[in-house]
C-alpha cells in the first residue's frame, strides 16, 4: 500500500515528483530488532583485564549488523554479564561504538571491600541516525576504559556480551 500526500498547484496537468510527500514512516513504520550474544573468551584465558588505562579496551566480540535499507534510527542495548572487578577501586567508563560512531560513555565506580573479587554486570546504550548507514553491513563494539584506581574489570569464559539491536522507520 502506498501513503502520500499530493500538492498540486492550480492548472498543473502534470504531476512531478517534488509535488510528492511519501508518508509511509508515518502512516505504518518499520521496526526490526535482532540480538548478539556470546561468551568471547575460552575456557581459562581472560581479557579486557584493565589496569591504569585511560585507552578504550575493545571486546574481541565485534559482531557485524546489517541495517535495513529502510531504517533511519537505532537502538542499541548492551549487557555484560559476569565480569568481575578485584583490588579497592575501579573508576572506570564503558560504551558501544556502532560503525565507528561511539555512544555516551557510560560511568561506573566500583569498590572491592572483600579482595576477593565481586562480580557484577555492566550496561550501556547507543541510539542516533542511521540513515546514512541503510543498506549497509556495520560493526558493533563495546569498549572499556579506568579513569581512576588501581583495580581491573577482567572478563572470563562465563562472562555474556548481549548486544540487543533495534532499527526503526522514523521522521527525521
Amino acid at each position: 500500500y502506498a501513503l502520500a500526500r499530493l500538492e498540486v498547484p492550480a492548472n498543473t496537468t502534470t504531476i512531478q515528483q517534488s509535488m510528492i510527500t511519501d508518508l509511509r514512516a508515518l502512516g505504518s513504520p518499520r521496526e526490526s530488532s535482532r540480538m548478539f550474544i556470546a561468551n568471547p573468551y575460552p575456557s581459562g584465558s581472560d581479557s579486557g583485564t584493565l589496569f591504569s588505562s585511560a585507552d578504550f579496551v575493545s571486546s574481541p566480540f565485534q559482531p557485524t549488523v546489517n541495517i535495513p535499507r529502510w531504517a533511519t534510527y537505532a537502538e542499541v542495548v548492551l549487557t555484560i554479564a559476569g565480569i568481575s572487578h578485584f583490588d579497592p577501586l575501579v573508576i572506570g567508563e564503558t560504551r558501544i561504538v556502532l560503525a565507528g560512531t561511539p555512544g555516551a560513555s557510560i560511568p561506573h565506580e566500583l569498590q572491592d571491600t572483600s579482595g576477593a573479587g565481586e562480580h557484577i554486570n555492566l550496561t550501556a546504550t547507543w541510539a542516533g541516525d542511521v540513515s546514512g548507514l541503510a543498506g549497509t553491513a556495520a560493526t558493533l563494539v563495546h569498549q572499556n576504559r579506568l579513569l581512576a584506581g588501581t583495580g581491573r574489570l577482567v572478563m572470563y569464559a562465563h562472562t555474556t556480551v548481549l548486544f540487543d539491536v533495534r532499527f526503526s522507520e522514523r521522521a527525521l
